[in-house]
């Protein structure tokens, strides 16, 4: 896990198929951090790329090869 958020959430790298619509994610690419919402899911030859919604609400597709965190919820842990 990566460093908490606050008292009851933190990020956990997963799989781009494990990631549900509606779920925050981070990830970089070229250099870059990025934080959005999942709002939909590229099928692609041996891969899943997710679309995700940044701040500014613009589209981006997470690369296949990125490393993908999703943020998770450690109340009632």
């Amino acid at each position: 896990m990566q460093p908490t958020i606050d008292d009851h959430e933190a990020w956990l790298e997963v799989p781009a198929d494990a990631v549900p619509v509606n779920a925050t994610v981070r990830y970089e690419d070229r250099g870059e951090r990025h934080v959005g919402t999942v709002v939909d899911e590229l099928t692609t030859p041996g891969a899943t790329a997710l679309v995700v919604l940044d701040d500014d609400g613009a589209p981006r597709v997470v690369p296949t090869e990125a490393r993908l965190e999703v943020r998770v919820s450690t109340a009632g842990r």
